[in-house]
Formats: C-alpha cells, sequence, structure tokens
C-alpha cells in the first residue's frame, strides 16, 4: 500500500510539473521533479496509456491532452487550440512541403509550441516545441501583436524589450511597430526576412477566439526560392483555411450549452 501512495504521489510530480511548463522533456521533468528519469519515463507512460498526456512525434517532448480537462487547468484554449491545429500542419507541410511553426506568446518569447520542420523535405533544420524566438523578431510573434488590443500589444512590447536585445532596437526605432500593425492589416498577414534564420523568411496569421489572438502558425520558406509576396500568392488561402476550421471548431467547443472539453 505504502508503494502504491508513493507512486501515486511521483505520478502527480510529474502531472503538476508537466502541467506547469505545458510542453516537456524527461530530462527537464526529472530535474523539476527530483525523480529519476527512469522513474519519469514509467510516469509518463502511465498518462500517456491512461490518455492524460501524449508524446509529440520526432521530438522526444511530452505534452498534456484534453482529457486533462479532467483534471484542472492546465488544458486551457491555447492548449485546445494547437491540439487542432497541430495535424492539420502536418498535413500541409506534406501537400506543399515547406514547414509550419505554431507560435505562443508567453512571458517575453514568441515560443513554438508545435513544428514540421522535422517532416519537412524542404527543411534543414529542426525546430523543437519549447524554443524561444523573439516576438517582434518572429512572423508568429507579429501576426500576434499587430492584432492585440492596444492595452495587451503594450504590455507583451515591454516583456519583449526587456528579454530581447533585437525587440528592443525594433520597438526604438521610430514608426516601425505602427508599421508592423500597418502592414498586417494592408496584406493580411505578417512577415519576417533574414533575423534568426538568416537564409529564410515567414508569413504568418494569427487564431483568433472570441476576436482575440491566442496562437499563430508560420510557413517559413527559403529566400532564395521565392519571394514573400509570392510565398503569399500560393499559400497564404491554404493557411487561412486550415485557421478558419480551427476557430470554427474553437467557437463550436465554446458554445454555452457545451463543454466540449472546457475546464472543471
Amino acid at each position: 500500500m505504502i508503494k502504491e501512495i508513493r507512486a501515486l504521489s511521483r505520478g502527480i510530480d510529474v502531472l503538476r510539473a508537466l502541467n506547469q511548463k505545458h510542453v516537456s522533456s524527461v530530462v527537464d521533468l526529472a530535474a523539476a521533479t527530483g525523480l529519476s528519469r527512469a522513474t519519469v519515463h514509467r510516469m509518463i507512460q502511465t498518462l500517456v496509456e491512461s490518455g492524460i498526456a501524449r508524446r509529440i512525434p520526432r521530438s522526444g517532448l511530452v505534452s498534456l491532452t484534453a482529457a486533462a480537462t479532467e483534471l484542472g487547468s492546465g488544458y486551457n484554449d491555447v492548449t485546445r487550440a494547437i491540439e487542432l491545429i497541430e495535424p492539420l500542419t502536418e498535413t500541409l507541410t506534406n501537400e506543399v512541403h515547406w514547414p509550419i511553426d505554431i507560435h505562443e506568446i508567453s512571458n517575453g518569447a514568441s515560443i513554438v509550441r508545435g513544428s514540421t520542420t522535422a517532416v519537412s523535405p524542404m527543411c534543414p533544420f529542426q525546430t523543437d516545441p519549447g524554443t524561444c524566438l523573439p516576438i517582434l523578431g518572429s512572423a508568429g510573434g507579429r501576426a500576434i501583436v499587430a492584432t492585440l488590443s492596444d492595452a495587451d500589444r503594450e504590455l507583451v512590447i515591454s516583456e519583449a524589450t526587456r528579454r530581447w536585445e533585437c525587440d528592443a532596437r525594433i520597438a526604438a526605432t521610430p514608426g516601425a511597430i505602427d508599421g508592423m500593425i500597418t502592414n498586417m492589416r494592408n496584406r493580411g498577414y505578417a512577415f519576417r526576412v533574414g533575423g534568426y534564420e538568416p537564409q529564410t523568411f515567414s508569413i504568418a496569421l494569427p487564431v483568433r477566439q472570441n476576436g482575440k489572438p491566442i496562437i499563430a502558425v508560420s510557413m517559413i520558406f527559403f529566400r532564395r526560392a521565392l519571394t514573400v509576396d509570392q510565398a503569399a500568392q500560393r499559400y497564404l488561402s491554404m493557411l487561412k483555411e486550415m485557421i478558419e476550421s480551427v476557430e470554427s471548431e474553437l467557437a463550436t467547443l465554446n458554445r454555452p450549452g457545451n463543454d466540449g472539453g472546457r475546464l472543471v
């Protein structure tokens, strides 16, 4: 009995650590809980078999699933949106070959929550979930910032400029933020050229819930292959269609009278 209680306690520790990090590795969970990696492996396998957690393919990382809504607040609107759009990004990458990243803004960074770089034949590098990027220096971050309310935008930019020197330079450039917002409105998408991956550029769109951006998706291209305008002309409608289907599903799940995986 004591052994079973100890195992349960360890499982709760792993679940709590995963809840706080959203996406994590065995190494990080072991460090956060003080448990051995072997023990964490066993706990994760139990959570996966129970449907509470899932392994992210080709990354070695783990995240919560929709079933976690039964346990508390670890599964939220952002997690739900990511879970809905992630398989669609892989399908689209398989179709057009260009990689797609999923971004969330948190703690002054544009955090990659999902990526198809591992399955894209066009991409020589791999972006792991959990990778932190500059907000103003990434297309996904720009897509979210440009569609936030003025008050939320000011707060996010303040956090970003404290964390990233490159974001501080952008924010200090007269007209840069206004130009970013105007570009988003006129073009219908955000974009990045060069920056943290000098040979690439990205176009991005936000995913909204109740009119507010909660995540963004960006498609990545090589600068030598095509221009930003050409990429938008060929692929923007595909991104929009994918996002609209997710936004529609989110609206259905959050409709009054439909608990659809809501927190309890």
